[in-house]
């Protein structure tokens, strides 16, 4: 495997097994993730992703193991709402719930990442809905680096939705950055983007998908995406009887986006491509076409702007790049 790969993949899933499709029980969920860390491609896997409702659950898992394992990284779903009070409410019980993993779960898991879907577009002051977000996670004694990703609910007005979440992160970055003590604990908020679904109508565009990044890197916003993505190439799928979305598409776009700020069109032209030939890697650096970034842009590229994403299962993206005899 050439290095610009490795680069572009390491600590990239966020083992999603109690998510659809899977929708495993915990038990077999944790297993997995515990079993997939011992592995040769563990370098590839990143966070356990629960529902911070489940955090107490997973607490007596952990313990109850033995030997006990080294600490499982967590990135906690909160519960969101359908209005900012609702939110507001729900996010409240979440603090409680990661502040109660914290306290017991102690040396057998932490929780780096959060995990919040916002309000359908229209229903409130975004900023400062985000920015009581803030200072409720802030609060609560979260570890130093914790992340947390908002996720816009599907809508037709996307673009204004977008616009508007993007500018309340970007406004609350900055606000961060030049505050004179600022809170300590989390890193910049990013954006979660959702990329497909059981059905064909889950899957957004190649151009939503496009204008995201795009928005993303112009606003300097840190960006995950969920849902959708176990195969590295955009394709039909079969039993959908539509395109669905490829990791390795929407990775390198994002990347690209920072190397080289392309504009949305050449963007969704990434999110689209289908032939693995267009795509090239190798030891200095990587390529979509002529598009290229070197390694060192691939690996800033991951860590501040498209972070991960979600699976709920780890088998299939390595078991693809081994046929594409990528890996």
């Amino acid at each position: 495997m050439h290095a610009s790969l490795r680069v572009l993949l390491k600590d990239v899933i966020d083992y999603a097994g109690l998510f659809p499709p899977a929708r495993l029980d915990l038990e077999p969920a944790l297993a997995n993730y515990l079993a997939y860390r011992a592995q040769p491609d563990a370098w590839m896997l990143s966070r356990f992703i629960c529902p911070t409702a489940r955090l107490a659950d997973l607490t007596a898992r952990l313990s109850a193991m033995d030997p006990r394992p080294r600490a499982v990284s967590v990135s906690a779903v909160a519960r969101g709402g359908a209005s900012p009070d609702e939110l507001r409410q729900n996010l409240a019980q979440d603090v409680a719930d990661i502040a109660a993993f914290r306290e017991r779960a102690a040396a057998l898991g932490r929780v780096d990442c959060i995990e919040l879907r916002l309000c359908p577009p229209g229903t409130g002051d975004c900023r400062r809905l985000l920015r009581d977000v803030d200072a409720a996670l802030s609060e609560a004694g979260l570890a130093d680096g914790t992340r947390y990703f908002c996720e816009l609910p599907p809508a037709a007005s996307w673009r204004d939705g977008l616009a508007a979440v993007v500018d309340a992160l970007r406004s609350l970055r900055e606000a961060k950055a030049t505050a004179a003590a600022p809170r300590a604990g989390l890193a910049p908020p990013g954006m979660k983007l959702r990329c497909g679904g059981q059905t064909a109508d889950a899957f957004p565009s190649a151009e939503q998908v496009a204008g995201v990044i795009h928005a993303c890197q112009a606003a300097a916003v840190p960006l995950k995406f969920t849902a959708g993505l176990h195969h590295p190439l955009r394709h039909i799928d079969a039993g959908l009887q539509a395109p669905v979305h490829g990791f390795i598409n929407v990775l390198m776009a994002g990347v690209l986006a920072y190397a080289l700020h392309l504009e949305p069109a050449d963007l969704q032209a990434v999110v689209e491509e289908q032939d693995a030939r267009q795509f090239h890697f190798h030891d200095e650096g990587a390529s979509w076409n002529d598009a290229f970034a070197t390694a060192s842009e691939i690996a800033i590229a991951r860590r501040d702007r498209v972070v991960s994403f979600g699976s709920c299962s780890f088998d299939e993206p390595r078991e693809d790049l081994r046929r594409m005899r990528w890996m």
